[in-house]
């Protein structure tokens, strides 16, 4: 129910409004007791519901043989349909909000294919891997010590059951390794451990925990493609987040469907099917040589590399450079999936083959970082030191620089890991100009517009990428095109200077009005995407200049982020709030990117900028915002507290940028002012800035002050304990009940512990739970004005250090042009005006066909109660899992307003509920009895 309340109250999400029948009938009170239900059901049988198939009507023949144990008894349709209805809304919460490991979503999706499987006849040539990795450091968590028909492991077993049912021919197995610390690389051999299975494979599809493919159809002629082609070493998968109602799911959208579109216009248009040897981990579709690449190893007529300096004398060129190693297919690095591309490409290579690296035709989701910059600490260092890792790892080097592969498809690879390489150049480039034009190495004069252009671009190459994702999924709308060509032919025909280029005009008007949707929320977010990316780069920077491991590090998210997240505490005490005693786990942390890096430059550059005018800052506007970004970028994208107000948010957002005007303009008029006024102004200055400051570093003193608590409990004990109690709090995570144990174990009786404990109870305990207390009841407006106070306040600080000129002058060659200020003001304010009513314009086209007539939410809600109605009427267990599949790619696609996507995928559901229909009509007696016994 928390998941629900949030998505509906605090992100504003529309399926809430769908999900439980028509739109306005999903009450809390209904949602509750339909989740209460499912779980009674569930604990009664002893089985998670992953099928409508599982669901046993009494008095009908049982699908499902009883002796499997995967049925769920229930009572009449009506309770079958309200079970199911909340099976779908959990399985669409799970992919919006997973927490804590959660992931019925994924187990959901492989039931969907195993069914599809069946229907392609591929189930026999398919065996499910359900690998546990468990890397708790303790000697009482072995596999061995496991009780395998309980608990989780008992679940997996009947998951596995359930697969083999749905899918006769095909062999699922639930294993379990251990590792002593989180090792992917090493969880993935546990698929060795059924050797039987290991000569065989030719393919590999890896699925991660929340990670689904709903599109079943595509990911049918992405299987087929894999099996039947030997050359192809990769289908890269499309990937997307799920939940984008916040701003850093936005940003998750646009870097994992940014990368899709890359390979798209790369494998389609520049590199063919020879370029990019990438691996980015789940939905990865592999090639496995394992088998084949024993084989070759035994025969004597095969060509092998020589890998030492004694092996390579007399040996050919051909040996040296395209001689098998035999590689496994679980490469061991950071960056493990795209270690193991190489090496998979490699092994095809040297056994005759032409690589083949494709785009899967399948969108891939998975909820991403979603709620905070500080889930980027785990997977952009990786992606980056990863990289680097894998060009100073000699093997690879023998197989990647210095391999067989052309130059081409080489280069293509640097290019893309140049993105990584360039980070610490970018970063040093960065912070070392304002440094460069205090010492007048670079004095910054005679800028080449062409340049500075090219510049800016690149500086936004990630969210160009993110352009394409949001016209894409957003669609293209004929009525809006065909009126804008229309204004565009009436302004051509009006104004003289248009006709000769009528046509280019007409065309142009056309493409803006059918992607109008689409370009202008792009260009809306563009300040915010310059804020919300410039940590990024940091990261990247400091995941090469930092040594890594191979231990694999989750996402830094916490259970309770979705409630709020303390960006105070995390960037000054600690890495979460809900473990307060925690410390950061190495350099790379928000401490060092905010106050190392962000803090630093915004100084650096206000010193500088003293020396420069106006026409400077204009033109470092992009590299000024990175400081910006990186300082105040995590304190004004974490999520907004309140409830949403929607088209009312720009009044609190106007009002903030105003307030922050009327301030400096207050401030500079006092700066001008007597010595009293001067003093004034400053002091106003230096009032604003430390308030922000000291909330910012509220909790810096706060592991000292935790500190001297536990020295003041220390000395209400009898005598010193075996350690500081410090130690022992630390040890115990924080919570007090443990630590009186250990205290107890210490020799203190229970009586001498009273006074302590109740003095921790008063005094320690709301300290530790202080950061996790967030203010929820808070307003939106409220948080809308603190925002735009602060984005603005910061934005317009590099404009109110510098004089303002009354004109501005231009030089190119032999001629100068000069424009006065309130010419260039009034092209920035009707550029942002444009922008501002061009996104709501796009907006109320969206509206409209959300809500319209026959708008996407009806046909979505009417989409839905007709599938629950067609349920126990016949139709074929492949055919249920492929349409609540696409439904829940709706519902995602709904959520996140790629309206495109929604339109296509309830069209694709519609006809197959029409073709079920149209066979019932035309011979109701020959429709199938689902029957698996």
């Amino acid at each position: 129910m928390t998941r629900w309340t949030t998505l509906r109250d605090r992100l504003g999400s529309k399926v809430t409004r769908v999900l439980g029948g028509l739109p306005g009938k999903a009450d809390d009170n209904t949602v509750r007791e339909s989740f209460a239900e499912l779980y009674r059901m569930e604990q009664a049988a002893g089985v998670t519901l992953w099928h409508p198939v599982q669901l046993q009507v009494e008095d009908k023949s049982p699908a499902l043989d009883p002796m499997l144990g995967l049925s769920i008894s229930v009572q009449s349709e009506d309770q079958e349909k309200r079970l199911l209805t909340a099976w779908h809304l959990r399985r669409w919460l799970v992919s919006m909000m997973s927490t804590a490991g959660h992931s019925q979503d994924t187990a959901i999706n492989l039931v969907d294919i195993a069914t599809r499987l069946q229907v392609e006849g591929l189930a026999g040539q398919t065996a499910f891997y359900l690998v546990q990795n468990k890397y708790d450091n303790n000697d009482n968590n072995r596999p061995s010590q496991s009780d395998y028909d309980s608990g989780e492991l008992g679940h997996r077993n009947k998951l596995a059951r359930l697969l083999c049912a749905l899918a006769p021919g095909a062999r699922a197995y639930s294993l379990q390794n251990w590792t002593p610390f989180g090792f992917k690389a090493g969880g993935l051999t546990g698929m060795d451990l059924v050797p039987e299975e290991t000569m065989g494979l030719t393919s590999m599809l890896l699925l991660d925990r929340n990670a689904t493919v709903h599109d079943l159809d595509a990911l049918m002629v992405d299987l087929k493609l894999a099996l039947s082609d030997p050359d192809v070493v990769i289908i890269i998968p499309g990937r997307s987040t799920t939940n984008t109602l916040t701003s850093m799911g936005q940003g998750s959208q646009m870097v994992e469907e940014g990368h899709r579109s890359y390979l798209k216009g790369l494998m389609g248009f520049l590199g063919g099917t020879a370029s990019e040897a990438v691996g980015t981990g789940w939905g990865n579709l592999l090639g496995v040589f394992y088998g084949r690449v024993q084989r070759a190893m035994m025969n004597a007529q095969t060509l092998k590399m020589p890998l030492t300096s004694r092996m390579q004398r007399g040996s050919t060129f051909q040996m040296r450079c395209e001689g098998l190693i035999g590689f496994t297919p679980h490469a061991v690095g950071i960056s493990e999936d795209t270690w193991a591309v190489s090496q998979a490409a490699h092994n095809a290579i040297a056994l005759g083959h032409r690589v083949k690296f494709l785009v899967s035709k399948a969108i891939w989701h998975k909820i991403r970082e979603t709620w905070s910059h500080a889930e980027w600490l785990a997977s952009f260092p990786r992606w980056s030191g990863g990289y680097l890792q894998m060009m100073h790892d000699p093997l690879m080097q023998r197989i990647n620089d210095f391999g067989p592969a052309s130059v081409f498809a080489k280069e293509v690879r640097s290019n893309s890991g140049r993105f990584f390489l360039s980070a610490p150049f970018a970063l040093l480039n960065i912070l070392l100009m304002p440094l460069a034009i205090l010492l007048d190495l670079t004095p910054f004069v005679q800028i080449l517009i062409v340049l500075w252009n090219f510049g800016f671009i690149m500086n936004q190459i990630l969210t160009v990428h993110g352009l394409n994702t949001y016209l894409e999924s957003s669609g293209f709308q004929r009525v809006t095109a065909v009126l804008a060509a229309a204004c565009a032919a009436l302004l051509s025909f009006t104004m003289e200077s248009l006709r000769p280029v009528a046509p280019a005009v007409v065309l142009g008007g056309f493409l803006m009005g059918g992607f109008m949707v689409g370009l202008s929320r792009w260009l809306y977010t563009r300040l915010r995407d310059m804020l919300l990316f410039g940590p990024q780069l940091v990261f990247h920077a400091l995941g090469q200049i930092v040594r890594q491991t191979l231990e694999f590090t989750v996402s830094g998210a916490s259970p309770e982020d979705a409630q709020g997240v303390n960006m105070a505490f995390r960037s000054t005490a600690g890495p979460r709030e809900d473990r307060p005693l925690d410390t950061y786990s190495s350099f790379i942390n928000l401490r060092t990117m905010i106050w190392g890096f962000g803090l630093l430059s915004l100084i650096m550059n206000l010193v500088a900028l003293t020396y420069l005018d106006m026409l400077n800052v204009l033109l470092l506007l992009p590299s000024l915002l990175f400081s910006v970004s990186t300082l105040a970028g995590p304190f004004l994208l974490k999520p907004k507290v309140g409830k949403p107000i929607g088209v009312w948010s720009v009044f609190p957002k106007v009002l903030g940028w105003a307030s922050t005007l009327c301030f400096y303009t207050t401030v500079s008029m006092l700066l001008d002012g007597g010595t009293k006024e001067k003093l004034v102004g400053l002091g106003l200055l230096i009032l604003v800035f430390g308030v922000l400051l000291a909330r910012c570093l509220r909790y810096s003193r706060y592991r000292a002050e935790v500190e001297r608590l536990c020295e003041k409990l220390a000395r209400m004990l009898p005598r010193a304990p075996g350690m500081s109690v410090w130690t022992m709090l630390r040890n115990c995570g924080g919570d007090l009940k443990k630590l009186q144990s250990v205290l107890l174990k210490d020799g203190f009786t229970a009586e001498q512990l009273v006074p302590a404990m109740e003095f921790a109870n008063n005094k320690i305990e709301p300290k530790l739970s202080g950061p996790s207390h967030t203010p929820l009841g808070q307003s939106r407006i409220i948080s809308e004005l603190s925002r735009s106070f602060v984005l603005s306040l910061f934005t317009l600080l590099w404009f109110f250090v510098v004089p303002l000129p009354g004109l501005f002058v231009f030089t190119a060659g032999d001629y100068r042009v000069s424009f006065a200020l309130w010419k260039i003001m009034s092209v920035v304010v009707g550029g942002v005006a444009v922008v501002v009513v061009g996104s709501w314009l796009g907006r109320l086209v969206q509206w409209f066909e959300a809500n319209g007539t026959n708008s996407l939410q009806r046909k979505m809600a009417a989409t839905f109660q007709e599938l629950q109605e067609l349920i126990g009427e016949g139709i074929e267990p492949a055919e249920v899992s492929r349409l609540y599949a696409a439904l829940t790619d709706a519902q995602i696609y709904f959520d996140q307003r790629s309206y495109g996507y929604t339109r296509r995928t309830l069209q694709t559901i519609q006809q197959g509920l029409r073709k079920f229909r149209d066979s019932a009509e035309r011979n109701p007696d020959s429709l199938p009895k689902p029957s698996l016994t």
